[in-house]
This record gives structure tokens, sequence and C-alpha cells, in this order.
């Protein structure tokens, strides 16, 4: 009986201590221009500090993000008390950030300003970017634009509804399929953002954000980004090979090589990898039972050691 009522305190005690210390949070609010409009599509990235303080020294690792929805909503949810630089943007308006000290829920409206030398200010030589909403996608039409100048992935990166990290590309939180004039770009997300990053942007049409694709799109993640140029990008051979060790109680490596050629007629796309892991994993969980006098009367102790292998 002594038992159990000390397991059940135990399992009480561990309910608790998760409910204090894993306490979470969101930060979730509206983005609207200056006349009190709600923006839909914009860019809101939250990056976290690397220590607690707002100290911008300290540095911050990769943000998290996502898109305002059609009232120009946008939340995040499952955050932990941590400093924050919330970032958000658009086309055509200034970048707004705001530090949180994240202690309780937050909820703010962002207001952006329209950028004092606008795409539209431009006219003489190039033309503005119009966003067209149809049923399943959303069409940034960006031919003769300013945005054309730069890379196919600056691009993207302006374009409503994509968002683009270090990590790749992403809409609504999923890796999309990336076409190039409705046909399925074969290569490694690495590649492709080498690919974008290198590639001019002078030949884009417009930028398809398809978050409803037809049975004609091979989109595992629901999503397609269809890039429509005037002339295809990819042609002839690409290929690569990489390798990679990591060094812990045992050692890790994987391998691999990636080949991609293309012409008129023909299109022919292998990957090959290879992956050799075996991990340890060692712990130890203590629990110390307390008499009436504070002094400690038991102790539980469980040691755990495991080999896996894959």
């Amino acid at each position: 009986m002594k038992l159990i009522i000390k397991f059940i305190f135990t399992i009480l005690f561990v309910l608790f201590s998760s409910s204090v210390f894993g306490q979470q949070y969101s930060i979730s609010g509206e983005v609207i221009d200056e006349q009190g409009e709600p923006i839909s599509y914009a860019t809101v990235l939250l990056l976290k500090s690397v220590v607690k303080s707002l100290d911008t020294s300290s540095g911050f690792v990769e943000p998290i993000g996502t898109i305002t929805d059609e009232k120009g909503f946008f939340e995040f949810n499952e955050l932990k008390e941590w400093g924050y630089s919330l970032n958000v943007s658009f086309i055509g308006y200034k970048t707004e950030s705001k530090t949180v000290q994240l202690f309780k829920n937050e909820n703010f409206d962002i207001v952006l300003k329209e950028a004092a030398e606008s795409l539209g200010e431009v006219q003489l030589t190039y033309k503005k970017p119009t966003l067209k909403k149809e049923a399943d996608r959303l069409i940034f039409n960006v031919a003769n634009t300013a945005l054309i100048e730069g890379t196919i992935l600056q691009v993207l990166k302006s374009t409503p509804g994509i968002l683009v990290l270090e990590s790749g590309i992403t809409i609504k939180g999923s890796e999309p399929a990336v076409y190039i004039n409705n046909k399925k770009v074969q290569i490694t997300s690495r590649e492709l953002m080498q690919l974008l990053e290198s590639s001019s942007a002078n030949s884009i049409k417009s930028i398809e954000v398809i978050t409803n694709p037809s049975a004609k799109y091979d989109a595992d993640s629901g999503t397609v980004v269809n890039i429509v140029m005037s002339k295809n990008l990819i042609s002839g051979y690409r290929g690569s090979v990489f390798a990679n060790y990591t060094q812990g109680v045992f050692p890790r490596h994987n391998v691999g090589t990636s080949h991609f050629f293309k012409n008129q007629k023909t299109r022919f796309n292998l990957n090959y990898s290879y992956t050799n892991n075996k991990i340890n994993r060692d712990g130890v969980n203590v629990v110390n039972y307390l008499d009436n006098d504070n002094a400690v009367e038991e102790i539980w102790k469980s040691t755990i050691n495991r080999n896996t292998w894959s």
C-alpha cells in the first residue's frame, strides 16, 4: 500500500512539474495597412533569441514562419517563455519588426506602411506586380517588373504565400512540389535552392502558388509552386555527390549521388543514398522519497542503455 501511495505521488509530481515548467504560450495578431485594411498573404517570421534576453548582440537561430490568411491573421502556438523578434513583410511595404518578451499569450496588430520607393513609382520603366486569386491558386505576375532584375529565389521570397528560409521553400508549413512551366523539377531540395539562387529571373512571367492542385500535379505535400517562364530554365546535365560523417559514441555516415539530364525530348533522373547509423542512448532516472523529517527514505533508480542500428 505504501508503494502504491508513493507511485501515485510520483505521477502527480511529474504532472505538476510539466504544467509548471512546460508552460507554453502563443503570439497572434492581424497585419493591416495604414487605412486599417487587412493584408493577406504577408510573410511573418518569428526569430528566437539564443538567450532569453532581447539583447540583439546575442544572435538568433533560424526563424519559423507563417503567412497571413485572407483576413490578415497570423498565429504561432506552443512557444516557450523567451525573447522573440517578429518580422512582417509584404511586397510594396516596409518591413516591420517587433520584439516580444513572452511570458503570456500575446495578441497585437502590425501596421505596414507603404514603401517610400514602391514599385509603382517607377512606372516609366517597370509595371507593378499584380496578384490574382483563383479557386485553386494565387498568380503573382512579375513580367516586366523590377523584380525580374534579381534572381528567381529573390522573386520567390517576394511572392505572397511562399516562405523561403535557409532550410528550403515552404507553403503552409510543408515543402511544396516545384514545377517549371508545368513540368516537375526532379532535383534535390539543396540543388533546387542553388539553382534558383544562381538563375536570373528575367524570363519569369509569373509565379503560381497552387494550394489545391489537380490530378495532373504530383504533389505529395498538397501544394505546388509553378514557375511560368518564357523559356525553360533547366536543360542539359546536372549532378552531385555528397557524404557526411558524424562521430558520437559510435560513428555515423551517409553517402549519396544525384543525377539529372533533360533536353527537348528526354528527361532522366537518378538518386541514390546509403546511410549507416548506430546510435547509443544512455539515461539515468532517480527519484528520492523523503520521510517526515525530509530525510531520504528510499531511492528509485533506473538506468537505460540502448543501441539502435539502422
